[in-house]
Formats: C-alpha cells, structure tokens, sequence
C-alpha cells in the first residue's frame, strides 16, 4: 500500500476525494489530512508517505509553495499532485516545472484521479526497480572489494571500500557455511548444488538483516565447493545479547530449516580486525582440509579443532611438506630421514596426543591426494599408450 496525504482548506472537498474511489482496492491507504501546507509540513516530519495530493490555493502555505519547500535541497522526491481550478492552469504547470507528479482539475473526475493514480504506481515500481537493481550493483561491488580482503589479495582501496560500505569494527571470523558432506556413492546434479548455495545464501542473508553485506557468495576458487563465505563480527552476538557461539547456531539452524538441509560450519580463529580476516579464511579452508578426518560435527571451531602453543600452530608443516615431496619423488633415503626429523620435531614441542592426530591427519589428507593425482596419470598413460 502506498500512503498517501491529503491536502485542502475545504472540508468539502476534503470529504470527497475520500469517497471518490476504493484507495485500497488501487493499491493505497490514506494516512493522513492537512488543510494547509504547514500542516502538511507538520505531518510530513513524523511521518513517511509516498504521494501527496494538494490543492494549488490554500491559506498560510499553498500547494505549490509546499511543492517548493518539498523540492529544496532535494528534502523529499514524495510523489505530488496538484489540484488546480481552471484559473489556476497557468499555475498547474509552474509546479510541473518543479517536479510536481501531474495536476487534477476540479471538480475531481473519478476518472482522471484513477488514470494519475495509476501513473504513480508505474512511477513507483520503475523506481523500485531501479534502486533494487542499483543495490544488487552495490553488493556486488562491496562483495568483490570483501573478496579480495579474504583470499588476501587486496590494497588500500579495498580495505577503505569495505569499512566505509560496511560495519566491521572489532574482532572477526572468517566462517565458511557449505552443506554436510555426501555419503561416498552419492551425487547430486551442479545445478542442484548451485541451487542449494543460492537458498543458503538467501538465507543467511535474510537472518543478517542490516548487517547482509557481511554475507558473501561463492568465495572458494574450487568450483566444486559450493560454499558461502560470512564475516562474524563481535558486535553482532552482542547485540543480539547472545554468545558467539549461540548466535552462530543460530545462524546455523535458521539456513537449515530454510533450506530443509543439514548445514556445516568451519569457523576460522579471530582476528582483531577486518584487514587480518586472509588469516581467518586460511584456517577455515584448514579446517575444510581435515574435516573428512575428524568427527562429524555441525560446527568446527578452529580453536578445538588446532590445539595452539604460545609459538603458534602446532602443525609441523615444513617437515611434513618435505616429508610429502620426497614420497612423490619416491626417494626412499630421503623418506626416511624425512620421517625421522618430522617425529624428531613433534617430540621436541612436546606435543599431545590431540596435537600428533592433527599432524597425521594432515599427512594423511595430502597423501591421498598424491595417491589419486599418481593413479590418474598412471590411468591416463595406459589409455594414451
């Protein structure tokens, strides 16, 4: 419904213009009326209305100086009609020259405020779809300066651009939202996926609110992933007076329901700041790495996940990096000496027993990976030969 003011020093005038026609059954509600334009005025300032209906001759502030005091400074772009006697015609089109909508002259015909009204509701929708259209643009263009802050790739104007187009003081987190993982054997279609990312995505947004910008589609560069990016800020579990935790699962049962499937999280370690949020995002894709071999969880915090000593990660990567090219160099030597100084080191750090499980894991994952890449090209070279 679009509200609409009513403007005229005659009550009966006044009094016909509300009867004339069903302004709800075109799409409109009467929220108020004024005699004259300081009324008007008055009303204006508490309340928010999309057409004003005036007439052009009324004592203490007619309708084209209301038009006028409306038009400054581009106070209000409120839609605005005219009623004008044939006298006034001149008149008439003086406020057409100040972006007055149309004029009705009196006595009103049914009719022709039908035919005005129904060139509002045009004007309106074009201009609803404009700023819906200009806000997509916006979001894109944040989300690809957001982007490039994630994967660490960007300079002072993408920095600039997201804090002056988004909240982001405080601490924040990297968490990436994808759907639970597919039993082996299972498969879904790409455009079903793709599908399912658009409805996660709708949904975070619609639980954010204000705070959508912060909702981010389809950062992972791995077009199998089909994954959301969000960026938890402090304020926002505050706000909602609630702990980080509860807030993100939350989040997280609000996308199930709405998308009628399980939801997984990976929750990058906090940042103080959105500049440093590249660090959150490499946990997450970290925690996305051993997730096949740790326990099923709908939420994987990288705190419980990666156990930290006051040196950092415990995660012995140099040596487990070393010790993986000299496998997929099948430098048996070389493999030996690379086992025996990445165990050398893990007891050197004094590592648990949750610590030696991350490492391992790690070790795992990547074999597998050079496992299956030597399988391929070994099947490649037997079809080719």
């Amino acid at each position: 419904m679009l509200k609409v003011l009513l403007v005229d020093d005659e009550p009966f005038i006044m009094q016909g213009l509300k009867v004339i026609i069903d302004w709800e059954n075109e799409g409109f509600e009467i929220a108020g009326t004024a005699s004259n334009g300081k009324e008007a005025l008055q009303f204006l300032e508490n309340e928010n209305v999309n057409l004003v209906i005036a007439d052009i001759r009324m004592p203490e502030m007619t309708g084209l100086e209301l038009l006028e005091t409306l038009r400054k400074d581009k106070k209000s772009d409120v839609y605005f009609v005219i009623l004008s006697g044939y006298a006034d015609f001149s008149y008439a089109q003086q406020a057409m020259q100040n972006d007055c909508t149309d004029y009705i002259l009196k006595p009103v015909d049914k009719e022709m405020l039908l035919k005005v009204l129904n060139k509002v509701l045009v004007l309106k929708n074009e201009k609803n779809k404009i700023d819906e259209d200009n806000k997509k643009m916006k979001q894109a263009y944040l989300a690809r300066h957001l982007i490039s802050l994630i994967q660490g790739k960007y300079d002072e104007v993408n920095l600039n651009y997201v804090k002056e187009n988004m909240r982001c003081e405080g601490g924040a987190r990297y968490v990436e939202i994808q759907m639970e993982q597919l039993p082996a054997g299972d498969e879904i279609l790409d455009s079903d996926m793709r599908s399912l990312q658009r409805k996660m995505y709708e949904s975070c947004v619609a639980f954010l609110g204000a705070d959508s910008a912060h909702c981010v589609f389809d950062v992972s560069v791995n077009e199998k992933v089909y994954d959301i990016g969000f960026i938890f800020s402090d304020y926002m579990a505050e706000e909602a007076a609630k702990t980080e935790r509860k807030y993100l699962e939350d989040l997280r049962r609000y996308i199930c329901d709405n998308t009628q499937k399980n939801i997984v999280m990976l929750v990058g370690r906090k940042v103080s700041d959105i500049s440093k949020i590249a660090r959150s995002y490499g946990n997450a894709c970290m925690l996305r790495s051993f997730q096949g071999f740790r326990i099923v969880k709908s939420i994987y915090y990288y705190e419980d996940e990666v156990k930290i000593s006051a040196d950092g990660i415990v995660l012995c990567k140099d040596s487990l990096d070393k010790l993986l090219r000299t496998v997929e160099q099948n430098n048996h030597l070389e493999i030996r000496n690379a086992v025996a100084k990445f165990y050398d080191e893990m007891s050197s750090m004094g590592m648990n027993g949750e610590s030696m499980n991350l490492n391992i894991n790690y070790l795992l994952f990547h074999l597998l990976v050079i496992t299956s890449r030597k399988y391929n090209e070994h099947f490649l070279n037997s079809v080719l030969s």
